[in-house]
């Protein structure tokens, strides 16, 4: 009974924070659909033929990968495991390519069992749910661990599970790194306040799954985070000798079991760094994207197509913390009867969330960072996960001191700065980006947005003020857990889609007379115009790929190439059929009398047989030692060479014996 007791606020939190969600997702929780922005399908044969009625456009064009990368993981990951293998390949895409090492396949992070024990749809959504669950939970429990009072820390649980960063990427990988980022950090937090032992296993626990989870540069950036929040608290004590070097150990070896628990998904990934192409695009943000700090919609949207902004919406919304949020962390400033400790705790956090976003932003200061190692390979942006994080924490505790004493309105006063702040932010951008929205005819509509931060900034500080006057801390956070959930709720709406099971990869006629081909059938799908990665879910091979990492030796081939391609060596591709769209020109040499074979048309799409496709074995009589790649390449492409006959190797130690 006395476990039930201590377990009971913990319950209850976590039933409160499933009923949120069905805020988040209503059409799962009242109608049974499913997670997905698969109405991007819908754009192309052959689902353009199976759309729905009064389909019109995509729910939110930005979330093509979802649908090419990471749908294709999951159902891969499952269709292994299912047949009894180690998901540690991809044979569907780019003549085979590794998932395991991928890294965004996380294959080894426990809840993808979920796409073991269901259907991929509903599995997909189950997951979804979960690590924005996990989101809310993990915090409630870090905020209680730092003996937070019950309502401040509802009230940074509500503000994670929702925050605009977890909310908008609920379909991508980084919030499933960013449910774990409370666990880490509530162990940091035990190791400097010298509780070593569960500071070293909940250090452990929170570090291992966010190596897991899938997205190697938010887990860094974050731990980065962790780290500097880490090196502040001992700075601000002074500590010397053992006491300096007992809780840096103890962090040390916290993270070599975590990377050792790990190896089995971070070494394959490590070595494919080494063999693999990426294009890493790592603009920073402009200052004019600190608007969206306060109206997260202040650019539009991609989902309103209205965005006007630099690089995208997704990445600026995702700075919004919510204006509940904001006033918290400026509540902090207000005089009360806080702990040494919870002071330093509040100034650690404002200086690492600080750091974070001056390397996002690539400010002169710490302008040298970004040339170190691992830094120089990191998208910039991805610095800003800690720091929204750490504004959520840091409110709470601004909520828990705020509400510690009654105060006069005069108290009010503290909030001041942050409306200067916000007020001289939002007005240097409206009269930088004035024309532009003039010309895009937006204007109207950046306004509106900033009046809606406005009314919910407005009825925060009515809150504040009540709270103050009354000090009754319950209804306090309880209001204003309630703002910033609507607050969170209708800034971030229409960002994750859902839709009937139906709708989400649906069969098509096409996608059957595929599946019905005696494997190995690789098609060339590509050439009908349909983005790679589309059907893998079906079980469907390709010839291209959608990855964020390729291997070198096949991307290389692909490029050097390109239309030489079918001078000699495209056969040896084994590509047995061909996909054409009769609206456009033919990607391939459609005209050639003899090679290719009309067999069937189905969804709007030609199929044509590769009548000169080799099989997927070749037995050749003859090897050719080239020693150069471009040489290679060159022999290759020429119309005179023979791949049937005679096979292109570069000089190896076992072919020179």
């Amino acid at each position: 009974m006395r476990y039930l007791h201590l377990a009971r606020p913990f319950l209850l939190h976590g039933a409160l924070l499933l009923l949120l969600l069905g805020c988040v997702f209503p059409g799962v929780y009242l109608r049974g659909e499913q997670i997905s922005p698969a109405d991007l399908l819908f754009l192309i044969p052959p689902w353009s033929h199976y759309a729905p009625a009064g389909f019109e456009a995509p729910s939110n064009p930005l979330m093509s990968d979802v649908v090419t990368a990471f749908i294709p993981y999951y159902a891969l990951t499952a269709r292994a495991l299912h047949e009894g293998v180690w998901p540690l390949w991809n044979p569907l895409e780019y003549a085979g390519m590794p998932l395991l090492a991928n890294c965004q396949s996380a294959v080894f992070y426990p809840p993808r069992l979920l796409h073991v024990l269901f259907e991929l749809r509903l599995a997909t959504t189950l997951y979804i749910l979960l690590k924005l669950w996990l989101c809310g939970m993990t915090a409630f429990i870090c905020a209680r661990g730092l003996r937070l009072t019950l309502w401040p820390a509802r009230f940074f649980s509500v503000a994670w599970m929702f925050a605009s960063f977890n909310q908008i990427w609920a379909n991508w990988s980084l919030p499933d790194v960013a449910a774990w980022l409370p666990v880490l950090f509530l162990g940091v937090e035990w190791v400097v306040q010298r509780e070593y032992r569960r500071g070293f296993f909940t250090m452990s626990l929170g570090a291992t799954l966010m190596l897991l989870a899938g997205h190697p540069e938010t887990a860094f950036a974050m731990s980065v985070g962790a780290g500097i929040y880490f090196l502040v608290r001992l700075l601000l004590e002074r500590r010397k000798g053992a006491d300096l070097w007992r809780p840096v150990l103890t962090c040390g070896g916290a993270w070599l079991l975590a990377l050792s628990v790990s190896m089995a998904q971070l070494l394959p990934f490590i070595e494919y760094l080494g063999l693999c192409i990426t294009s890493v695009i790592r603009p920073p943000l402009p200052l004019n994207a600190a608007a969206c700090f306060f109206v997260p919609r202040f650019f539009g949207t991609s989902a309103d197509d209205n965005y006007f902004g630099d690089i995208n919406s997704h990445l600026y919304s995702s700075l919004y913390p919510g204006i509940a949020v904001w006033l918290g962390v400026f509540a902090c400033a207000a005089k009360g009867a806080w702990s040494m400790e919870r002071r330093r705790q509040v100034l650690a956090l404002a200086i690492s969330a600080g750091i974070g976003v001056i390397l996002a932003f690539n400010l002169p200061p710490l302008g040298f960072v970004h040339a170190l190692p691992v830094f120089r390979a990191m998208i910039l942006v991805y610095h800003l996960a800690f720091p929204v994080f750490a504004l959520p924490l840091l409110a709470a505790m601004g909520l828990e001191q705020w509400t510690a004493v009654p105060r006069p309105l005069k108290h009010l006063l503290r909030f001041l700065p942050l409306l200067l702040i916000a007020g001289l932010t939002l007005g240097t951008a409206y009269s930088f980006y004035l024309g532009l929205m003039t010309m895009m005819n937006v204007d109207a509509y950046v306004r509106a947005q900033m009046g809606i931060a406005a009314g919910f900034a407005v009825a925060g500080l009515a809150v504040f003020a009540y709270c103050g006057r009354i000090g009754r801390p319950s209804l306090c956070g309880a209001a204003l857990t309630a703002l910033l959930a609507a607050d969170l709720l209708y800034l971030n709406r229409d960002m994750n889609p859902t839709f009937p099971a139906r709708d989400v990869f649906p069969d098509t006629a096409l996608t059957g007379w595929l599946q019905q081909l005696d494997p190995p059938a690789r098609i060339g799908i590509g050439e009908g115009n349909v983005p790679s990665g589309l059907f893998a879910p079906y079980g469907i091979e390709e010839w291209l790929a959608y990855d964020g990492l390729y291997p070198a030796r096949m991307t290389g081939f692909q490029k050097d190439l390109g239309n030489d391609v079918w001078n000699s060596m495209e056969p040896l591709c084994g590509k047995m059929f061909y996909l054409h769209d009769p609206r456009y020109p033919a990607q391939f040499p459609l005209e050639e009398r003899g090679r290719f074979e009309l067999v069937t048309t189905l969804d709007g799409l030609e199929v044509y047989r590769n009548l000169r496709s080799f099989p997927r074995a070749v037995l050749v009589g003859a090897v050719e030692i080239v020693p150069e790649r471009k040489e290679l390449y060159e022999r290759m492409r020429s119309a005179d060479y023979h791949p049937e006959a005679v096979v292109l190797a570069p000089p190896t130690p076992a072919l020179d014996a």
